[in-house]
């Protein structure tokens, strides 16, 4: 079962026209793009914690999916060769990429952790106390 809806992609900004897609076909396309890739995520996070559905867990997906499109997107704009003016968009592509990439290896790396990181990036800690009082020389209790 996904997680994800087309409807949850097309809301980040993602077009039919951007990938040569008619309205029509676009959004079983966008479901098989979010089943490969909840798929691979699934095998990197484990089945149980994928499916807890966590907006954590949700937000690698999205990542995910929006990383393959823009490598999508990357293609088809240099299929168009010898076409300069698109240099600007394909850097802006490529940096876009690296940034969901990196934010979904980060939510996973939590994920796997166990950290309860949600969607919106916030910070999660933990106190590890050692044997040691040395560390408090010089303190009052």
């Amino acid at each position: 079962m996904s997680l994800l809806v087309p409807a949850d992609i097309t809301a980040m900004g993602f077009v039919a026209e951007s990938f040569g897609q008619d309205s029509a076909a676009f959004s079983a396309w966008l479901q098989d793009i979010i089943e490969e890739q909840e798929s691979l995520l699934t095998a990197r996070i484990g089945a149980t914690a994928f499916a807890s559905g966590t907006p954590s867990v949700k937000r690698v997906s999205r990542c995910l999916v929006a990383a393959e499109l823009l490598q999508l997107r990357f293609v088809r704009l240099s299929e168009d060769v010898g076409v300069t003016d698109k240099e600007d968009d394909v850097k802006r592509i490529r940096e876009t990429r690296k940034e969901y990439l990196a934010e979904a290896d980060r939510l996973i790396a939590a994920v796997l952790a166990g950290s309860p990181v949600d969607a919106t990036g916030g910070y999660s800690g933990s106190v590890s106390i050692s044997g040691s009082d040395s560390l408090l020389l010089g303190f009052q209790a």
